[in-house]
């Protein structure tokens, strides 16, 4: 026959798990609440979070042109960013003699970048 103290230790471990539970179920629902107001503020903004991925929702339209020609100039300016060339006569860098690039063209038959180099 269980006692006074077993029910009352009973009593207080139930207390200690449900309080546990309570706090995990409190933080997943917080978790939850602050997510879904996150990926509202963004889809008022443009920006659709999903499981899939982000899609973005722009004002304006690209075509193949513009986008071949948005992808040369990020092309341009890393090889413009980009170092080449023997190291100096002290070794802290590359000398003065660096690859320059003078076009990039692309060839709508083979729907290639062919890269012209000086």
């Amino acid at each position: 026959m269980a006692g006074i103290v077993d029910i009352i230790y009973l009593t207080a471990t139930l207390l200690i798990l449900g309080g546990a539970v309570a706090a995990i179920l409190f933080v997943v629902n917080s978790i939850s609440a602050f997510t879904s107001t996150t990926k509202e503020k963004l889809k008022s903004k443009g920006y659709d979070v999903s499981r899939k991925g982000v899609a973005v929702q722009t004002q304006k339209r690209f075509n193949r042109e513009d986008y071949v020609d948005a992808t040369q100039r990020g092309l341009v300016k890393a090889f413009g960013a980009s170092s080449y060339g023997k190291a100096s006569s002290d070794g802290s860098g590359p000398s003065s003699d660096k690859l320059q690039v003078s076009c990039i063209i692309h060839d709508p038959r083979c729907r290639n970048l062919v890269l012209s180099f000086l």
